[in-house]
């Protein structure tokens, strides 16, 4: 290979020699000469290259790194500083520039907020806009690994049980079909009918009560709305609620649905991120409910021939319509002329996780609702979310306590301290700290800032041991800050603890220690 031009003139370049005096043995002498010589500056090169990509890589973790932190510790503020950008009407996009102005006005104007940005590769690939919800919800406190996960059991169960749903084909993916499955007779899907769907497609072992804690996770996934154990739910709703467990799921193991849209093209993912925002921010509330009840009523409207399915050409109709209506809303590229009979194939195909050639309201649903539906009141990420940054903000205060509760039960039954608390002073203890933090809130802020079902979902999710304790340093270090990706392309990657912030529990347990010391009916053929 040839070196770069500019390191040309270190190579041993010599004029030929006279054939009449060169001999064999002096024209090999003189081959490997130069090719030691071009091999020498070959070499040098790559090591240059990699320390540049090094050099390159470091920098990158590094604004990962603190972008993180600004994030997550930024979120609320940053939301309401581009909502007001967002206006007349809202479309759930920014410009870059003013991305850059919050950043600037929230966080700092100490850092270049503009190649930052292209870091973060924070711009739609064919609009150029920020999808801002997108953003906020990139980087998360969640459980990576860990006693504190449980291996996010209820999700990966509603998880199975939605993937199962999408995966209906024909008539027994039907609006009649899913409504007679999961609502029976009167179109509501109680706590009974929930455990019977769930046994039928995931087993006879899911008990009573791990059916509540996956109606406590699915209604997590919806926050602030009222959690619906105890009360039934429309099928629409329900299914709503589900599709957004999934899809959750889904961005951390990257598996499923988020595959297909890596092979998406630009147009694509664009269409359908645009057009879910817009259809979803019509409703004022940005509850399950209403917006539920508004897809089902735009599904119904396209479906023509009134058979619970789109057909390819119904679709195809859809998104254009879709796109001459919203026209004064979306980018010049995005335009009703865009849709060209081989992208609305494509994105019939991408849509059509079933394969039958037909796209049926989950489907549907699931290619438009964006995981993030943000009302104006606040954020709605990943049902783990609000739990799991408490958590990491106040691992040494609950390092402290864990302990303190430990070292109480040793003392009572005379036995060693080994890292352990029981399940019930799990509970309590998550139950104190909410307290003591409501308690904190400035003046006019009531409320605690985790409601008893999600410090339910949070035990639910935990992992005991046969003597039903858990560790609780472990425990503790399992919260940690992920990043989801800037879109649904990236894989999950996890973060450094945030200097300042909540550290490790070995951090935490340190710096509690110096404290002290200085202070002293139903159709079960179709599921087939």
């Amino acid at each position: 290979m040839a070196p770069p031009f500019e390191r040309l003139k270190e190579v041993v370049i010599e004029a030929p020699a006279v054939a009449a005096e060169e001999t064999p043995a002096l024209r090999r002498t003189r081959q490997l000469q130069r090719q030691s010589t071009a091999g020498q500056v070959e070499l040098a090169s790559a090591q240059a290259a990699l320390k540049d990509q090094e050099r390159a890589h470091k920098m990158y973790q590094e604004v990962f790194h603190h972008a993180s932190r600004w994030v997550v510790e930024k979120k609320a503020d940053l939301f309401a500083f581009w909502e007001q950008c967002d206006s007349s009407p809202p479309k759930g996009f920014i410009t870059k520039r003013e991305w850059e102005d919050g950043m600037k006005a929230v966080v700092g104007e100490s850092m270049n907020w503009k190649t930052i940005g292209k870091v973060l590769r924070v711009k739609d690939t064919l609009t150029k806009d920020v999808d801002y919800h997108a953003f906020l919800g990139r980087f998360r406190v969640t459980v990576v690994g860990g006693p504190a996960g449980g291996q996010r059991w209820a999700e990966e169960l509603l998880g199975r049980f939605y993937g199962r749903l999408l995966a209906l084909k024909g008539d027994a993916g039907s609006l009649e079909e899913l409504e007679g499955f999961l609502g029976g007779e009167d179109g509501q899907v109680s706590t009974t009918d929930a455990l019977q769907a769930f046994r039928w497609v995931l087993g006879n072992y899911i008990t009573e009560d791990q059916s509540k804690s996956l109606l406590r996770t699915l209604a997590a996934h919806a926050l602030p709305d009222p959690s619906p154990v105890g009360r039934p739910l429309g099928v629409f709703e329900f299914l709503s609620r589900l599709d957004i467990c999934f899809q959750q799921q889904a961005s951390l193991n990257s598996k499923g649905s988020e595959k297909r849209l890596e092979k998406a093209t630009p147009w694509a993912r664009s269409v359908l991120a645009r057009l879910g925002r817009l259809l979803w921010m019509e409703d004022a509330e940005g509850s399950p409910k209403a917006a539920s009840t508004r897809m089902l009523q735009v599904f119904r409207f396209f479906d023509k021939d009134g058979d619970g399915l789109l057909q390819r050409e119904e679709f195809s109709q859809a998104v254009k319509q879709l796109l001459a209506e919203y026209k004064e809303d979306l980018p010049e590229m995005l335009k009703a002329e865009s849709a060209s009979d081989e992208r609305i194939n494509e994105l019939v195909d991408l849509v059509d996780i079933s394969g039958d050639g037909m796209v049926n309201y989950l489907e549907f649903l699931h290619a438009f609702q964006p995981v993030d539906r943000t009302p104006g009141r606040g954020l709605r990420c990943d049902l783990m979310e609000q739990i799991c940054t408490i958590i990491w903000r106040n691992k040494a205060s609950l390092l402290q306590a864990f302990k303190f509760v430990e070292e109480a039960e040793c003392e009572a039954s005379a036995k060693p301290m080994t890292g352990r608390v029981s399940k019930e002073n799990l509970r309590r203890t998550l139950k104190s700290l909410n307290a003591s933090l409501e308690a904190s809130q400035g003046v006019g802020v009531h409320g605690a800032p985790l409601t008893s079902d999600q410090i339910d979902i949070l035990v639910d999710h935990a992992v005991f041991d046969a003597n039903n304790t858990l560790d609780y340093e472990a425990f503790l270090d399992s919260f940690q800050i992920v990043d989801m990706g800037s879109t649904r392309e990236s894989q999950i990657t996890a973060m450094k603890e945030p200097e300042g912030s909540a550290g490790s529990a070995r951090e935490a347990r340190e710096t509690s220690a110096d404290r002290r010391s200085s202070s002293g009916s139903r159709s079960p053929q179709r599921m087939a």
